[in-house]
């Protein structure tokens, strides 16, 4: 298999995973020149239509788009095999990691459980339930971003559900009751098993456990899972709500969708004591209900059947009269003495105004320019007059807030004092401006969470981008940006790193410097050199071949390899390639001047060969330069690095 290549660009190369299903594969796509995952079906299940419909409907999924799930890129059928091809994420399946990490922070499981519900959300809303939701099925990046995968049993919302020869699908520890029962599914199924995937991801632990698959479902069904906070006591109540709410049996009292339950994920990273529970319509309003208390009889049931009364029920009666007689006197009592608690403070309240001192005796009043001043004292030196203030609110970037803004009587307008005549003044709520926090590289849920808890309105975008995939790459506005409570706020989320396939051009018979120039203009760069000709020095030494070969592609940034021949020069001397690897630079200036002096053991003379270059730059290595050395002869070389002698050498011909 590892030979296999599948639609003449699928090179397999290794297997990576395994289903009771389909066998995945990494292999390389050599169009594209990226590494991808195909998922091939069993071939002892090829021959069976019911599989390879299942297999096939997976493909369906290919239509979603969402950083939360793994892109299908292409569907195949060749010489009885059937293959998937998917995005190839590095990454450690959520089972893995929680096997890996033991129980989560409630912080991160939180954050992982919101992508999924955002894939899922996502998926609900094309029609697509996906029905395996798993640790198994879910694939964390190193980034941390989690990636649903596996749709293979996944249904349409408005089709059949799947089945297969009455076989289980799935897992049973994730499956809903209505799973369990082998009821029709719906949006409402994914939700419940991800509550079940978010309470073994805080507690590493499954609820529900037992010998046999029927004993576990049995238990979705008709037990009730242990509450994760009797669990561990530091999980929030608002998160071990959330996870008794996905895990209801009735579907009817679960989330009403996966866009709700990412809602309170998210609201919970901000408010951990939130209460999601307790509310028997989350649409209605809690009201305070005053019940007044029953006295109970207990009566004799054949009694009761006959329709009379026995001679002891009338001292019975007698007793509920003398109860209802002292519960009447009792009432008297209170309401007399809210009666009182009144009275006292309407005189306390009338007494205390009239002693305020009156700030003038003027029958008239002529009004102020109050714009600018505190509406609190604006408004108590109005209400020695007798004139009412009333005051609407409104965001303004000039006046702080509780500062008036303007009011509709004119300065030197005449009021009537005591007559309760009445101004409006528009106040302050002070400025509404915030500033665009810096959320660039963090996942799409956590910079949504963070903006949207600031007032703002997210939209998201996609691009290109060197970050891995999901991750946030910038915001329009900017980070610093002043905006307003309510702007809409862009994010733009890394596609990965856009791919450009480059031709690689013919470089036989070209010298180092037309090599240099001509992968320039192709955006790629020099690799290895055999042998290694001087950097920025004019050499004669021709390109004899290359690795990869001519008109092959490469994406663009990648090196080709060169291979130059050697030469003898007209003083009968054969040209080396030397290197220096820059060792032991530490406190030395990052470009510095460079000299290299040679003595050739033919004539005993010596030469600076690169005396004093001043482009040189220690981050640059290894540096390669040229020497020439007698054919029957040895050539000695120091190295001076800003004058310092750095490094001493010689070669022969033929060797060191």
């Amino acid at each position: 298999m590892e030979t296999m290549i599948l639609g003449k660009r699928y090179e397999i190369i290794e297997k990576i995973g395994e289903g009771g299903m389909a066998i995945v594969y990494k292999a390389k796509c050599r169009l594209l020149n990226r590494y991808v995952a195909v998922k091939i079906l069993r071939t002892e299940y090829t021959g069976d239509e019911e599989f390879v419909r299942r297999f096939q409907a997976e493909a369906q999924s290919a239509k979603l788009s969402h950083s939360n799930i793994v892109p299908i890129y292409d569907v195949g059928s060749e010489n009885g095999v059937h293959y998937i091809v998917m995005e190839y994420v590095e990454g450690l399946t959520l089972k893995e990691y929680i096997k890996k990490n033991g129980r989560l922070k409630w912080k991160d499981a939180v954050n992982i459980a919101a992508q999924i519900s955002s894939a899922l959300d996502h998926a609900h809303k094309n029609g697509i339930i996906h029905r395996d939701i798993k640790p198994q099925n879910i694939i964390i990046t190193h980034n941390n971003v989690a990636k649903v995968t596996d749709f293979g049993i996944a249904k349409f919302a408005n089709g059949a559900t799947i089945t297969l020869h009455d076989k289980t699908m799935g897992s049973v520890h994730y499956f809903s009751p209505e799973q369990a029962r082998g009821t029709l599914c719906d949006a409402k199924s994914d939700i419940y098993s991800l509550g079940i995937v978010l309470y073994e991801m805080l507690t590493n632990m499954l609820p529900f456990n037992g010998d046999m698959p029927v004993t576990i479902a049995l238990k979705q069904i008709q037990e009730e899972a242990k509450p994760v906070i009797e669990i561990y006591n530091d999980i929030p109540i608002g998160l071990n709500d959330i996870v008794i709410k996905a895990m209801k049996k009735n579907p009817n009292e679960r989330y009403e969708s996966a866009a709700k339950m990412f809602e309170d994920l998210v609201r919970v990273l901000k408010q951990p004591y939130a209460q999601f529970l307790g509310r028997v319509n989350e649409n209605d309003d809690q009201k305070t209900v005053v019940r007044i208390p029953i006295i109970n009889v207990q009566a004799n049931p054949s009694d009761a059947q006959v329709g009379n009364f026995k001679s002891g029920d009338i001292n019975g009666m007698n007793k509920i009269k003398t109860t209802e007689k002292k519960l009447k006197k009792w009432m008297y009592i209170i309401i007399g003495m809210i009666a009182f608690i009144v009275l006292a403070i309407v005189i306390v309240l009338v007494t205390t105004y009239n002693q305020q001192p009156k700030t003038s005796t003027k029958d008239e009043v002529t009004i102020k320019n109050y714009v600018g001043k505190k509406y609190e004292e604006v408004r108590s030196e109005l209400t020695s007059y007798s004139i009412l203030s009333n005051s609407t609110d409104e965001y303004n970037e000039t006046y702080e807030k509780g500062l008036v803004i303007s009011q509709d009587t004119p300065e030197g307008q005449i009021l009537k004092a005591n007559e309760f005549s009445s101004i409006t003044f528009t106040v302050s709520l002070g400025t509404n401006k915030i500033t665009i926090p810096n959320v660039n590289g963090k996942s799409k849920v956590e910079a949504k969470a963070e903006l949207e808890a600031l007032g703002l309105v997210v939209s998201e975008l996609e691009e290109f981008n060197d970050l891995a995939i999901g991750l946030v790459t910038r915001t329009e506005p900017t980070v610093n940006a002043k905006v307003s409570i309510g702007d809409e706020v862009k994010i733009y989320i890394s596609m990965g790193k856009k791919i450009v396939r480059v031709t690689i051009p013919d470089l036989e018979s070209k010298t180092l410097k037309e090599v240099t120039q001509i992968l320039d203009s192709k955006k790629l760069t020099i690799g290895k050199m055999y042998p290694v000709p001087e950097q920025g020095v004019d050499v004669t030494a021709l390109v004899s071949s290359q690795k990869p070969l001519p008109n092959t592609q490469l994406n663009e940034g990648e090196s080709v390899d060169i291979y130059f021949n050697n030469y003898v020069d007209s003083n009968n001397r054969t040209i080396y390639t030397e290197k220096i690897d820059w060792d032991n630079m530490d406190g030395m200036a990052d470009v510095f001047k460079l000299s290299i002096k040679v003595k050739y053991s033919d004539t005993q003379a010596e030469e600076y060969i690169i005396q004093d270059l001043q482009l040189v730059k220690k981050d640059i290595k290894p540096y390669y330069f040229q020497i020439a050395v007698p054919v029957n002869g040895s050539t000695s070389y120091d190295v001076y690095i800003d004058g310092a002698l750095y490094k001493k050498n010689a070669r022969n011909n033929g060797g060191y």
